[in-house]
């Protein structure tokens, strides 16, 4: 998650905001599911644990609201757990089936416009050489992945723009030998991770 977003959903103000907002959820599923929710989750610690739980998220107020507007329409008569409750809360997001065919859109068009965010950055994590390569059940594999982790990061409201540090290569291609000085594509590398998981060079 980027600082300025960290700072704007992990302030107090949105913590207060994410606190009534579960109050006024124990309250609902109080009134609907009676004493199956009160034996189960009307105990000192819950509300902690759900505030804990949507936090990590990224859940937000707005975001309660839409799980419960939705769960009165799809409900069933069980109370839903926390992260039962935290998928339901998430705006729709893309089938797998969906976003291949945008992914291989895109591949052959880049002027395609995809229609979430975490499908671009999904498709772009992958590259166009491999989705127009790879057999469909190794495609499905890496991009089903790379989908789930975009929309995660989309959920945490990360910047999908900065892309996810990869695993340093098996074999390194460049020798160094003892006090010889690094390679100007090293020090690139190496400063471009640096800035990205926002370490000091």
């Amino acid at each position: 998650m980027s600082t300025e977003m960290s700072s704007a959903v992990n302030s107090p103000a949105a913590d207060e905001t994410l606190r009534v907002a579960i109050a006024k959820l124990f309250s609902v599923f109080s009134r609907k599911y009676g004493h199956r929710w009160q034996r189960q989750f009307e105990d000192p610690k819950a509300r902690p644990t759900w505030f804990a739980s949507f936090r990590t998220a990224g859940v937000t107020a707005e975001m309660v609201d839409h799980g419960l507007a939705l769960l009165s329409k799809v409900g069933t008569g069980w109370p839903p757990s926390d992260e039962e409750f935290i998928r339901l809360s998430r705006p729709t997001e893309p089938t797998l089936e969906a976003a291949l065919i945008e992914a291989g859109r895109w591949a052959r068009d880049q002027s395609h416009e995809f229609s979430h965010p975490a499908i671009g950055a999904a498709a772009k994590s992958i590259g166009m050489w491999d989705l127009r390569s790879l057999d469909l059940k190794a495609l499905r594999a890496c991009f089903g992945t790379a989908l789930r982790t975009a929309l995660d990061r989309h959920a945490r409201g990360e910047n999908l723009d900065v892309p996810i540090p990869r695993a340093l290569p098996a074999k390194v291609r460049v020798t160094v030998r003892p006090g010889e000085p690094e390679p100007a594509s090293i020090t690139a590398e190496r400063l471009k991770c640096a800035k990205i998981l926002g370490l000091s060079p």
